[in-house]
């Protein structure tokens, strides 16, 4: 059984206020969410490292919730953690920052991370 697990950080950008469509933004790996398999670390290791990797942030400093688990085939499960906070230049390490309202950042997500982000930002999106 393999498990992978999930990141979806979002900066949020306190100069536009929360319908602004410049107002979030999602880093992401290219054109996938941040994503890393758990072999024999625990949990918390697994997003430290994913906090290393990607983000300027200390693992410490932020509220990371589990927001999702599910099954993605025969013995391969995912669990999709979300954090949230305030935008400052240079936040990440690596990664590609994309912006939130665009169609094009919303399509390559799917509905499945959309629909997760909608539940857990200031604002409502529709891939």
């Amino acid at each position: 059984m393999k498990i992978k697990l999930t990141l979806l950080p979002v900066a949020f950008n306190n100069k536009f206020n929360s319908f602004d469509n410049k107002r979030n933004t999602l880093l992401m790996d290219g054109d996938k969410p941040i994503s890393r398999y758990i072999y024999s670390e625990s949990v918390d290791d697994c997003l430290k490292k994913l906090c290393i990797k990607y983000l300027h942030h200390s693992y410490s400093w932020l509220d990371i919730t589990l927001t999702d688990f599910r099954k993605v085939s025969d013995g391969e499960f995912e669990a999709v953690y979300f954090t949230q906070f305030p935008y400052v230049d240079g936040f990440y390490r690596a990664g590609t920052p994309d912006n939130l309202s665009s169609e094009e950042t919303l399509e390559k997500l799917g509905e499945y991370y959309v629909g997760i982000l909608s539940t857990h930002t200031t604002r409502r999106f529709a891939p």
